[in-house]
C-alpha cells in the first residue's frame, strides 16, 4: 500500500523533533490575533475576519514574495495589550510544538515588535516570556530557547537598547541572539560590536543570511558577526567558496523549506537546495520559521522534504541529531535532548 501525504505527515508528528529556527509572532493563532485586536480601538483596514486573514497570513492565491511575507507582521504587534498577553501566546506557541512531536523549540522575539504597541520595557517584556516559557516547559514536556533579533532596519540606537536589555538578563533567560529583517535593504548593518557584547556574556550567534540575497552576504555575515549559525543561507548554493567556508568552519544552516517557497527566495520544492546543501557535506537542518503565517507545521516541512525534495527518513534523523547538537543549550540539557531525539527516531 502507498503512503499517503497525509500518513506520511502523521509519521512526522510521532518523531521527536528540533525547531532551532521559529519566529514568535510568527506562531500566533489567528482566532487570537482575532480576539485580541478586535475589541480594541485600532484603525484596522477592515474588521472583516476573511480580509483581515490575509493581513497575517499568506495565503495560496498570494505570489511568493519576501517584502509581502514581511508585511504579514505589520499588525501582529498590536496585540499585545496588556502584561498577560505575552504569557498566553507564549503558552499557545509552545503547545503548538509540542502537538506537532516538537520537543526543542528555538523562538526569535522581535523586541522592537513586542514592545512598539503599549510601549512596556524591554526587560519587563523579557521577564514575562522567560516565565510564560518556564511554565509552558513543564506542562508540555519541551524544551524552549529565547532568541532576541536585532533588526536590520532598526536604527542604532534601538539596536543598542535591545542588546542592554538582553545582556542586563539573569543568566538562563537568553540562549542567543540573532540579526533578522530586511536583507535586500540592509544586508550587513554596522552592528559587530553589539554581537561582540553578546559573545563576551556568553550568548550564541545566529544570523539570518543568504535567504533573499546571494552568497557573499553569507560570507560578510561569518566575517562581521562570526556567528555559529546562518539562518536559512539556501543561497549558499551559488558559491562553492561560501559552501566550503560553511564546512570548514562547521556551522549549521537553519534553513525553511516551505518558508523558503513563499517568501521566494527559492522557487520551486522540486529545486530547494537543501538537498545540495546536505550532500555537499554541511551541517543543515530542516526549521519552519512563520509556521501560523504560512499555514504549516514542522511535520509538513519533514514531509515535503522526503516527498518533494529528495531525502530519506535516515537523512532527516540524522538532520534532527544535527540540530540538536546545534542548540543553544546547556551542555548537559544537551546531552539529553540527544538522547531523547536519537531514542525516539
Amino acid at each position: 500500500m502507498t503512503e499517503t501525504s497525509s500518513d506520511l505527515r502523521e509519521k512526522m508528528v510521532r518523531l521527536p523533533k528540533v525547531d532551532l529556527h521559529r519566529h514568535f509572532e510568527g506562531s500566533i493563532r489567528f482566532e487570537t490575533f482575532l480576539e485580541l485586536v478586535l475589541p480594541q480601538d485600532l484603525p484596522l483596514p477592515t474588521r472583516d475576519p476573511a480580509l483581515l486573514r490575509r493581513l497575517v497570513q499568506v495565503l495560496p492565491d498570494e505570489p511568493p514574495n519576501f517584502t509581502n511575507f514581511l508585511a504579514k507582521f505589520a499588525w501582529l504587534h498590536t496585540m499585545y495589550a496588556t502584561p498577560d498577553v505575552y504569557g498566553r501566546i507564549m503558552h499557545e506557541v509552545v503547545e503548538d510544538a509540542a502537538r506537532d512531536g516538537v520537543v526543542h523549540l528555538e523562538l526569535r522575539l522581535s523586541l522592537r515588535h513586542l514592545t512598539r504597541h503599549k510601549g512596556f520595557a524591554m526587560p519587563d517584556v523579557l521577564g514575562w516570556l522567560h516565565s510564560a516559557r518556564l511554565d509552558a516547559e513543564k506542562r508540555f514536556d519541551i524544551s524552549v530557547a529565547l532568541i532576541p533579533m536585532l533588526n536590520r532596519e532598526a536604527p542604532r540606537e534601538l539596536c543598542e537598547q535591545i542588546m542592554r536589555a538582553v545582556i542586563d538578563q539573569p543568566d538562563g533567560v537568553i540562549a542567543a541572539v540573532d540579526l533578522a529583517g530586511d536583507e535586500l535593504n540592509f544586508p550587513v548593518p554596522p552592528v559587530a560590536d553589539l554581537f561582540d557584547a553578546a559573545r563576551r556574556r556568553g550568548l550564541g550567534i545566529t544570523i539570518h543570511a543568504g535567504e533573499a540575497r546571494e552568497a557573499a552576504i553569507i560570507d560578510r555575515c561569518l566575517t562581521t558577526y562570526r556567528p555559529t549559525r546562518i539562518g536559512h543561507g539556501v543561497h549558499a548554493t551559488d558559491d562553492l567558496r561560501t559552501m566550503r567556508r560553511l564546512t570548514d568552519e562547521g556551522i549549521t544552516l537553519e534553513v525553511c523549506p516551505l518558508s523558503n517557497i513563499q517568501t521566494g527566495a527559492v522557487a520551486d520544492l522540486r529545486t530547494h537546495p537543501l538537498k545540495p546543501l546536505r550532500d555537499a557535506g554541511l551541517a543543515v537542518t530542516v526549521n519552519t520559521d512563520d509556521p501560523n503565517i504560512q499555514g504549516t507545521c514542522l511535520s509538513m516541512d519533514y514531509a515535503a522534504a522526503i516527498t518533494s525534495i529528495g531525502l530519506t527518513l535516515d537523512d532527516l534523523r540524522q538532520m534532527n541529531s544535527a540540530a540538536a547538537e546545534a542548540a543553544f543549550l546547556p551542555r548537559d540539557q544537551k546531552r539529553k535532548l540527544l538522547a531523547r531525539v536519537k531514542a525516539g527516531w
